[in-house]
């Protein structure tokens, strides 16, 4: 945790569980902590963690948006990038991607964010 004027240290941990994704922001003293805090909650470990994270100062509560997925994926060619793409029921027309390989062999680290595009910005493989 923060200790006395430091920003508190946080881990964002997320899963995937029955076509829905689980992400939460964790206030934790290291990796595993925040991972045994998760699991507490949810009852199961995150496939990805994130962190150590730092909130920026009067940082304001974030605004979640629920993702309703179809249950189908796809693999598909995004920004050339080899990716799965998670088709959703809400937003209407879009999909959740996740990202495999470069398709050209580039040695490019793979993004960390979350990406939801329109489903017209892919070409399916």
């Amino acid at each position: 945790m923060a200790a006395n004027n430091k920003r508190p240290v946080v881990f964002v941990c997320s899963g995937f569980v029955k076509c829905k994704v689980v992400c939460k922001t964790i206030s934790a003293d290291n990796f595993s902590a925040a991972r045994d805090v998760y699991y507490k909650e949810y009852g199961f470990k995150p496939s990805i963690t994130l962190g150590p994270l730092y909130k920026k100062r009067g940082f304001a509560q974030e605004i979640r948006n629920e993702l309703k997925f179809l249950g189908i994926s796809k693999r598909a060619e995004f920004d050339g990038w080899e990716v799965s793409a998670e088709l959703l029921l809400e937003p209407d027309n879009c999909a959740y991607l996740f990202f495999k390989k470069r398709l050209d062999g580039k040695n490019i680290p793979i993004p960390e964010e979350h990406m939801i595009v329109d489903v017209e910005s892919l070409r399916f493989i």
